[in-house]
């Protein structure tokens, strides 16, 4: 089981991302930690970034592509708040987004200990790896 972020998502399907070639080289690890858990707020998140990037086509696309693939579940955001919440507000030593303290705990809450992600501000979060690794 493995969480994941916009920032794998957004990296894998556009080219032109600066993260491209490695998203696409970690995909076969990422499914081979099957399924991906995608939370609601990754899935907004997502959505507004690749309408901006690369247009409504593309965002459906990329919609579609998640809540239809048997490899991956999407998960509510609102039963999920208050932990998500205290995952924030609790931080020490990091500077997570609410968004990014919600992967954080839907990790911990899943026993998923691993999240794709780009963004660096997961190395600082407690018990999770990231993938792929450091560069």
């Amino acid at each position: 089981m493995i969480v994941v972020d916009t920032s794998f998502i957004v990296a894998r399907k556009n080219k032109r991302d600066a993260h491209h070639a490695r998203a696409v080289a970690a995909w076969p690890e990422v499914m081979s930690l099957a399924p991906l858990l995608v939370h609601e707020y990754v899935f907004l998140e997502t959505i507004n970034v690749v309408v901006r990037r690369l247009g409504l086509a593309q965002a459906i696309d990329a919609g579609r592509e998640l809540l239809e693939s048997a490899e991956v579940e999407v998960v509510p955001a609102s039963p999920r708040f208050p932990e998500s919440w205290e995952s924030f507000a609790g931080q020490r030593g990091s500077d997570l987004s609410l968004a990014d303290a919600a992967l954080v705990s839907l990790a911990k809450e899943r026993a998923a200990p691993h999240i794709a992600t780009f963004d660096q501000g997961f190395r600082k979060a407690k018990g999770v790896k990231l993938v792929p690794g450091p560069a």
